[in-house]
């Protein structure tokens, strides 16, 4: 009879779009979606910034890039514009003292991988809150990195540990979710 029962499930959804990047560049998708946050970031802030949409639609390039080979320079995805940026701010600023750690996971088929692992398999991760309420994974490697050179060196290194598998959308697909942390 339904007397006492409240439903909690959202019955309407509402998506706003702030802008539809049509025909853009790899520095057009950087400067519009990424750059503000990482600018951010030695002020203080937190920032994430997530690919999201079907399979074979570019996360992966728009994040990580074309093909890491010569002259593809112009096709660098965000992550290694934030790393350029990151370095570049650091060096602008002098007097303040900054450490930079990377770590990068991988989840595939509900399991985490530590991609910069010197394991190099699967090993105890666990995504906790801690009593801050700050979340962070728990058995992840963070390597200290001094200049844009190491954690490209260690972004590229990951990618080459990541499950890849073809499918009929997309012959070098990702096949998981990954995470770089800078």
């Amino acid at each position: 009879d339904g007397l006492g029962v409240v439903n909690h499930q959202q019955e309407q959804f509402q998506f706003q779009f702030d802008q539809v990047l049509h025909n853009t560049g790899q520095e057009g998708v950087y400067e519009t979606c990424a750059r503000d946050a990482v600018a951010s970031v030695l002020d203080g802030y937190n920032a994430t910034i997530m690919a999201y949409g079907q399979t074979g639609a570019g996360k992966t390039y728009t994040m990580t890039g074309g093909k890491y080979t010569q002259g593809s320079f112009q096709q660098r995805g965000i992550v290694p514009r934030c790393i350029a940026d990151i370095f570049n701010q650091i060096k602008a600023r002098p007097q303040m003292a900054v450490t930079v750690r990377v770590a990068y996971c991988e989840i595939y088929n509900e399991v985490f991988y530590d991609l910069l692992s010197d394991a190099g398999a699967k090993v105890d991760i666990a995504v906790q809150e801690d009593s801050k309420g700050g979340v962070h994974v728990k058995g992840l490697t963070y390597h200290i990195v001094n200049s844009e050179e190491d954690a490209l060196g260690l972004l590229f290194e990951g990618e080459t540990n990541r499950a890849i598998a073809e499918h009929q959308l997309n012959k070098m697909s990702s096949r998981s979710h990954a995470v770089f942390s800078l």
